[in-house]
C-alpha cells in the first residue's frame, strides 16, 4: 500500500506499512545493560549483612557494573531512566532454617527486602524496577539467620539490568 500522504481518518492500522527510509523514535536501544555472575563461591557470615560480590562481568555497555570493587551497578551520567533489575544467588547448604533474606539497596540503604525459608539448596531471585538518577548505584545483600557461616553456589548466581525508559 503506497500513501502519498497520511491523513489520520484514512489510515488502516491493521494494514501492513512498508518503509524505504529511516523510522525515527520508534523504542528505545535499553541500554545501558549488564550482566554480571560469580565464578566461584563467596562465603557468607551467619547473622550479617553481607554483599553478593557478582565478580565475573559478562556484558557492560556503559562499564556501570563494577565487578572487582564495590560490586554495584552505577548509572552513568546522562542515563537516568526507569530500570529493571534482577538477581539471584544459591546457598550451597542442605541446612534448613527460616530466616534467608534477599536485599536490594540503593545508594546504600536497603529498599526492598524478601524473608524466605532456606530448605536445601534452594535458590533465591528478585527483581524490582526503579526509576534511578545518574550516580545512583544498586547492590544486591543477603542475611542469613542461620547463624553460621555457609558459602554460595557458583553455577546459580547472576545479577543484571537494563533501562526500560529515558527520563
Amino acid at each position: 500500500m503506497a500513501i502519498d500522504k497520511i491523513q489520520s481518518e484514512s489510515i488502516n492500522l491493521a494494514d501492513n506499512f512498508d518503509f524505504t527510509g529511516n523510522v525515527t523514535g520508534a523504542g528505545e536501544a535499553n541500554t545501558p545493560y549488564f550482566y554480571a555472575h560469580t565464578d566461584d563461591g563467596q562465603s557468607i557470615s551467619g547473622s550479617t549483612n553481607v554483599k553478593i560480590q557478582y565478580n565475573t562481568e559478562v556484558l557492560d555497555t556503559d562499564s556501570a557494573y563494577d565487578p572487582s570493587t564495590n560490586h554495584r551497578f552505577t548509572v552513568p551520567t546522562g542515563k537516568g531512566g526507569v530500570y529493571f533489575l534482577s538477581a539471584c544467588f544459591r546457598i550451597h547448604s542442605t541446612s534448613d532454617f527460616d530466616n534467608c533474606q534477599f536485599k536490594f539497596y540503593k545508594n546504600g540503604s536497603e529498599i526492598v527486602s524478601h524473608n524466605l525459608y532456606h530448605h536445601h539448596y534452594e535458590t533465591r531471585q528478585g527483581n524490582i524496577i526503579l526509576d534511578l538518577d545518574a550516580g545512583d548505584y544498586i547492590e544486591v545483600y543477603t542475611y542469613l539467620g542461620s547463624g553460621e557461616n555457609l558459602t554460595t553456589s557458583y553455577a546459580s548466581n547472576y545479577f543484571y539490568g537494563y533501562r526500560i525508559k529515558s527520563t
